[in-house]
């Protein structure tokens, strides 16, 4: 078994980290670890051909993105984030599953600034939260559609100010399994 099915096999039930006991930690971090060492692409911000495009999250170790699983009669659905180097634009998605009509998706919109072969800058400029039925939200891609217009949606659709500079570096890049690490120390690990 490769590294790369090891570590897809490890986290197969851990709910994207929601169902994560400190031993399966610990060993899904050892195979990253190890998966980063045999990076195909040790420039990963030189190939957009590889790097744009939507991507799902399969596991994260962030807990403001796993904070979304405790809001009251919410599941944490989807989360998704694309890339689009070109345009300088990343689109983070979180789908939050409840009652037929109170299901929602929170999106964030961010700025990218390639650093460096291995790291983005990401300053966060717009946050749109609101139910999928009056977004008539059916998948990311149509809402990241939407988004790019820079037409106000209708929902909580405001602009970020203030402090809201990150970067995250990639780590490991292949078609189709990316790996980040962030400035605060978040993990995240998602396929296309």
């Amino acid at each position: 078994m490769s590294k790369k099915e090891e570590l897809l096999t490890a986290l197969t039930p851990l709910q994207r980290g929601l169902k994560v006991n400190q031993d399966q930690l610990q060993t899904v971090m050892a195979i990253i670890t190890e998966l980063e060492k045999l990076n195909p692409n040790t420039s990963p911000t030189t190939v957009p051909h590889i790097l744009d495009g939507n991507w799902q999250m399969l596991f994260t170790t962030s807990k403001s993105i796993l904070g979304f699983d405790r809001l009251p009669l919410t599941t944490l659905g989807g989360i998704y984030q694309y890339i689009d180097t070109d345009r300088g634009k990343v689109y983070n998605i979180a789908e939050l599953q409840s009652l037929p009509l109170l299901s929602s998706v929170v999106s964030v919109v961010a700025d990218l600034t390639i650093v460096s072969a291995q790291r983005v800058a990401v300053k966060f400029t717009r946050s749109v939260v609101g139910f999928q039925s009056l977004l008539q939200y059916k998948t990311p891609e149509q809402l990241i559609a939407q988004l790019s217009t820079g037409t106000r949606l209708f929902a909580l659709d405001t602009p970020i100010n203030g402090r809201t500079d990150a970067w995250v570096d990639i780590t490991y890049l292949d078609e189709n399994l990316r790996i980040t690490r962030g400035n605060e120390g978040n993990v995240f690990v998602l396929k296309k």
